[in-house]
């Protein structure tokens, strides 16, 4: 006669130890997912700002790129502004000088020569101070052509100025460059009027802060 086996019996020590593993392995399976998402997040965070440094730096390159470009042009404008005057001068010299040479008369032209006669003289046309004067202006434009200030990125990227002393430098620049543009018509008590002053605005002049 064959022995009958017993039937499995699981005891409630067993229920609770089972119960237990069962918690702790959600319990360790919910920190893992909580150390990833920490760890996205970190990860993330770093990227959007190293991306935003990237922007910033970009624009503060840029920032510097027209400052520079703005100031070149207004020290362009100042020295067209002195050549020009320098050139009247030498005009109201010039005629002081020939009114004072022909006693009051007025200074005879000299006739053009036709293109027929080619081989002349240049000694004949123009004194030897004229040709002087005309080498030495000559060599001037090429002096302040080739001084031209030229903007490269490595020179900008150099520039450690900060983004307060960018703005004060910009705000500075304009002022200066917005002088020289006034409105040809309008004018207020025989002050020229800028352009920007709202044509609303009348009996003064705006300032330029």
């Amino acid at each position: 006669m064959a022995e009958q086996t017993e039937p499995a019996v699981i005891t409630p020590a067993m229920l609770e130890e089972e119960e237990q593993l069962e918690a702790a392995g959600l319990e360790k399976e919910r920190k893992m997912l909580e150390e990833a998402q920490k760890s996205w997040d970190r990860e993330s965070t770093e990227i959007r700002y190293r991306r935003l440094q990237h922007l910033l730096e970009k624009s503060n390159i840029y920032s510097k790129f027209l400052l520079t470009k703005m100031e070149q042009q207004q020290l362009e404008e100042q020295k067209k502004k002195e050549k020009l005057e320098k050139k009247k001068r030498s005009l109201k010299l010039t005629e002081g000088k020939s009114l004072v040479d022909g006693n009051g008369e007025k200074p005879v032209m000299k006739k053009k020569r036709g293109r027929e006669d080619e081989s002349y003289n240049i000694s004949e046309v123009m004194s030897k101070e004229e040709i002087l004067s005309v080498a030495k202006k000559h060599k001037d434009n090429e002096d302040e052509s080739s001084s031209t200030t030229s903007l490269c990125v490595e020179d900008i990227q150099k520039n450690k100025d900060s983004n307060s002393m960018i703005k004060d430098r910009l705000s500075q620049t304009v002022r200066q460059n917005s002088k020289f543009f006034f409105d040809p018509v309008r004018k207020c008590n025989g002050q020229p009027v800028p352009f920007q002053q709202p044509k609303h605005f009348t009996g003064g002049v705006m300032r330029w802060y």
